[in-house]
């Protein structure tokens, strides 16, 4: 069907409704048979299509981008890697393989309230806007995420693939009664080879795994990726004794709080892949090699992107350092100059420790403390799939070799 203005359908549509009396729809009915039953959805499916063509044309622009991309190296990972899929969120996965038939039914719901007379047509256009709007920068974001995840994980030129998988409640629902309740005390599982990736998020979980591990063909060794890191709710005594262990409580929550402390994503490296086993239960954070932060907003460097990024490389502390992958572009000479350490004032105390009394004694700028140094590297990545090589390279070839796992 030929593009035309999507209110022009609607009213279309309306008249259609009004001329039908076989068609009746309000805001507690909805009774259509037959033709006019197909007929109806057949013309609301064009107002659909139209309305986000027209309201979302930069966006749908992206998403197709993105798609594009997407689909470029799930196949080469697919072809070079022993697995036979990826993975997503249901709703990621919608969107990065249909994003038109997600869009288009966040939009339905609201339209059809416009039918049975439930809300205006302004108010329609008002809603479907910070709906889509809102949805779309999340998925975007996430997607991008999970594009330069696995070109990482191409780079890595892996000859196995491993999986540690924790029970969460999507497959053991007792995990949140039993969490509810202060938690357990068990063995985490240990590390599995497995044929699929899985970037699947389940946000109450017993324990905090490496979901992706590969033996790395080009260093030599296993690297785990932790994407997307929250908090769980078992604890365990078994914990690799070749690894450095955070305690939560006294080096992170008593400082920096329990909110907003992990980075996008967490890396970590041995010779043993039993040493890669757990990343955090309740009181203990294995202590990363490498953050990794993503961005694709234009202006995240202008807003609070560096100090949160200074944040989680504060509670983390990664022994190698930070890696920002970029989907935009951003001034390196004042990039340059945000990394370095700077005076921490009253403005970032929300990013920062809170000395004692820091807000009354401090009112000098001449006492306020300053920022740790922090090894974080800025990379202008966008679509370039290996342009974070370098950093990644100088990282991880830099950590020395383990002892045998011990635990």
């Amino acid at each position: 069907m030929e593009n035309t203005d999507w209110k022009l359908d609607y009213h279309k549509l309306v008249d259609y409704v009004a001329s039908h009396p076989k068609i009746r729809i309000d805001s507690k009915t909805l009774i259509m048979i037959g033709e006019e039953r197909i007929e109806f959805y057949s013309q609301l499916s064009a107002i659909k299509k139209n309305y986000l063509a027209q309201e979302f044309k930069e966006e749908l622009s992206k998403i197709h981008e993105l798609k594009g991309k997407w689909d470029s190296i799930k196949a080469k990972v697919i072809e070079e890697l022993p697995i036979d899929r990826v993975v997503l969120d249901e709703n990621l996965e919608l969107f990065m393989n249909d994003p038109d038939r997600l869009l288009e039914s966040r939009v339905h719901p609201l339209l059809m309230k416009v039918f049975q007379g439930i809300i205006a047509l302004d108010d329609f256009e008002k809603e479907a806007k910070e709906e889509i709007s809102k949805e779309f920068i999340i998925l975007y974001a996430l997607g991008y995420e999970r594009w330069a995840e696995l070109c990482i994980i191409d780079y890595l030129d892996a000859d196995e693939v491993w999986g540690v998988l924790s029970k969460d409640y999507n497959a053991a629902p007792q995990v949140i009664e039993m969490s509810s309740t202060g938690g357990c005390q068990d063995v985490p599982p240990y590390p599995s080879t497995v044929d699929g990736l899985s970037f699947e998020r389940a946000y109450c979980c017993t324990y905090l795994t490496s979901r992706l591990i590969f033996h790395s063909k080009r260093y030599g060794r296993y690297v785990a990726l932790r994407p997307t890191p929250y908090e769980p709710h078992w604890w365990t005594e078994v914990r690799s004794k070749n690894q450095e262990w955070i305690d939560l409580k006294q080096e992170v929550y008593m400082i920096f709080g329990e909110t907003d402390i992990y980075p996008d994503m967490l890396i970590y490296v041995a010779d043993d892949v039993k040493d890669l086993q757990l990343v955090q239960d309740r009181r203990f954070l294995c202590r990363p090699h490498i953050n990794v932060e993503f961005e694709d907003e234009d202006g995240w460097f202008d807003t609070k992107g560096i100090r949160q990024i200074k944040r989680h490389s504060c509670t983390m502390k990664p022994k190698c350092g930070t890696i920002i992958i970029s989907k935009t572009g951003f001034d390196t000479e004042k990039m340059n100059e945000a990394i370095r350490p700077q005076k921490i004032d009253p403005d970032t105390l929300e990013y920062w420790p809170e000395e004692d009394g820091f807000k009354i004694v401090h009112e000098d700028p001449n006492t306020w403390p300053t920022e740790p140094e922090l090894n974080i590297v800025p990379i202008e990545m966008g679509w370039e799939q290996d342009k974070f090589k370098g950093a990644l390279d100088e990282m991880i070839k830099g950590i020395p070799p383990y002892p045998k796992a011990d635990w």
